[in-house]
């Protein structure tokens, strides 16, 4: 599978910036963001979508199309996966899976993946891909809230 993973540029940015509608969209099930008044929604409603100076974004590409995105925190405490997202026409390929371990062999070191609680689908995805990685070395925890899942491991 052609698959990449890269870097946010000013070429690929409206790609990125079009998966991010489809993206919020799907967060919105499980959030309080709601489209404007033109049926956009404003990424500012989400604080982890910003270019922070810590933040690195990518495009996720399958034979030179769209796929997905990701929002990587590189904080000095580890990585986070901030957002992650796979066209729905991509998902229950390996394409997520696949995505993810690009991304951890990226930053090797620390990582953590915060998915809602509610996101039933997000949770089984991470807690599959973070099995597969790294077997049981890893933690599961609830958010101080109990709104959030917290994947914890090292790769």
């Amino acid at each position: 599978m052609p698959l990449r993973l890269e870097p946010v540029t000013t070429e690929n940015r409206p790609a990125f910036d079009r998966l991010l509608q489809y993206y919020l969209h799907d967060l919105s099930e499980f959030t309080e963001i709601e489209p404007g008044e033109q049926g956009l929604f404003d990424p500012c409603q989400c604080p982890t979508l910003t270019d922070g100076p810590r933040n690195r974004l990518f495009l996720i590409t399958l034979k030179n199309k769209p796929a997905g995105l990701a929002i990587v925190d590189r904080a000095e405490r580890g990585n986070c996966i901030q957002d992650f997202f796979v066209l729905r026409c991509y998902r229950r390929i390996g394409l997520g899976e696949d995505a993810a371990n690009m991304l951890f062999d990226t930053y090797p070191g620390a990582w953590e993946v915060t998915v809602h609680n509610e996101n039933e689908v997000g949770v089984t995805f991470w807690r599959s891909v973070v099995k597969h990685r790294v077997g049981k070395a890893s933690r599961e925890l609830q958010s101080g809230t109990g709104a959030m899942v917290v994947f914890e491991f090292r790769v």
